[in-house]
């Protein structure tokens, strides 16, 4: 967790007026797109850095880089962009009909077109990743291809990455341990998207910091302190931050954690139901619990009810990604909403530069973390009886 970026809360609209710009010209400028002059360019990074919109070692870094352009008139660009979209665990369908959400039983991870199609299925938060990624290549004139991938080792998929027409290629799914194998394999230019790997590629992912640092707030602010997590393995739920990001935050408040209030193994919803009845169960039961994912959540909201307890007046909920399930449950749950769409359009907008600058020297391997925001809805309310 670096010093100085957690806990801003200025915004792209704070940067605008204090640099006495439109909020689109600071978007431009720090999202390298389009036509700005160079005074006004380095005034925004200077005061997005002041700030904290920007983080100090990104603001600094993109003084140097150039900045590139779309092209003019739907030119049709060279070659192709591929998105990768990966998944390898079982998983637990949900299907919405006319407000009724039914859980299907685990199922392995589907392959090929039925991947596709659980990925663009309105629970997914995939579904917006993907639909970013699409508009803005064709924004730049190019097609894309979308390969569903289960195994990141699969000769067939790493032998396809350095056809001469494929212009760049786009990561993006659930995180494998072959990440990094296949970072290594790939000498294309390659952007991540919401993944987190060490070997150097750009990566657009959540500010998840940020999102647990709004999340608890609200809880604090309603008079919570017995406050849980809920996650999946540590390799997941530290990797994305959230798990290290709510232990910040009750260290930094005095509370204390109860490993009774954290899970942080199996993320399905019939093993989070099971740990929920134990953790609900017993007397020092959390009065809230952050989770990692808006499923992690519904498992959690459903096992209260089925106990007897009500929410949000036994138990505060609050999910994370903000997907079509969270305003459909009863009560609508409170949720971190990521922008999906923004994320896979800013990845094809940093692939454009990767391609742009391929020959040339970079100073470093660029994160952009994207700002998420805290919708809140019925699912949270004020602590029954503080401790």
């Amino acid at each position: 967790m670096r010093s100085g970026e957690v806990f801003m809360s200025a915004t792209l609209e704070d940067v605008a007026r204090r640099a006495r710009c439109s909020p689109a010209t600071v978007s431009r400028v720090v999202n390298r797109v389009g036509q700005v002059s160079e005074t006004m360019r380095k005034r925004v990074l200077r005061i997005a850095k002041d700030l904290g919109y920007l983080p100090e070692a990104v603001a600094e870094v993109q003084e140097t880089w150039p900045v590139i352009r779309r092209p003019r008139g739907g030119t049709p660009a060279a070659g192709y962009l591929e998105i990768v979209l990966h998944r390898h665990s079982p998983f637990e369908p949900l299907e919405v009909d006319g407000g009724r959400i039914e859980i299907r039983p685990l199922t392995p991870s589907p392959t090929g077109a039925e991947l596709v199609k659980a990925f663009r299925s309105g629970d997914s938060f995939y579904r917006g990743v993907v639909d970013g990624m699409v508009e803005e290549a064709a924004c730049w004139g190019y097609q894309t291809i979308l390969q569903p991938n289960s195994a990141l080792r699969d000769a067939g998929l790493l032998d396809g990455l350095h056809r001469p027409e494929k212009a760049g290629v786009l990561l993006t799914g659930e995180y494998s341990p072959d990440l990094e194998g296949f970072v290594a394999a790939c000498r294309k230019p390659l952007v991540l998207a919401d993944l987190i790997s060490d070997a150097g590629p750009p990566v657009v992912t959540t500010d998840n910091a940020r999102g647990i640092a709004e999340a608890f707030a609200h809880l604090r602010e309603l008079g919570h302190r017995r406050i849980g997590f809920a996650g999946g393995p540590p390799e997941v739920a530290d990797r994305t931050g959230r798990h290290p990001a709510y232990r910040w935050q009750m260290a930094m408040a005095g509370l204390p954690v109860d490993p009774a209030w954290v899970h942080l193994e199996s993320p399905h919803m019939v093993h989070v139901a099971a740990w929920a009845r134990r953790a609900l169960a017993n007397p020092g039961r959390p009065t809230a619990i952050l989770c990692q994912n808006d499923f992690i959540a519904l498992s959690i909201v459903r096992t209260a009810q089925q106990m007897g307890l009500t929410v949000p007046g036994d138990l505060s909920v609050i999910g994370y990604d903000d997907l079509e399930v969270a305003s459909l449950l009863t009560p609508a749950l409170t949720s971190v909403r990521v922008p999906t769409q923004d994320l896979g359009r800013l990845a094809v907008r940093e692939l454009m530069l990767q391609i742009s600058t391929r020959n040339r020297a970079r100073p470093l391997a660029q994160r952009i973390d994207v700002p998420p925001k805290l919708a809140v809805r019925a699912s949270t309310d004020k602590a029954r009886s503080p401790s």
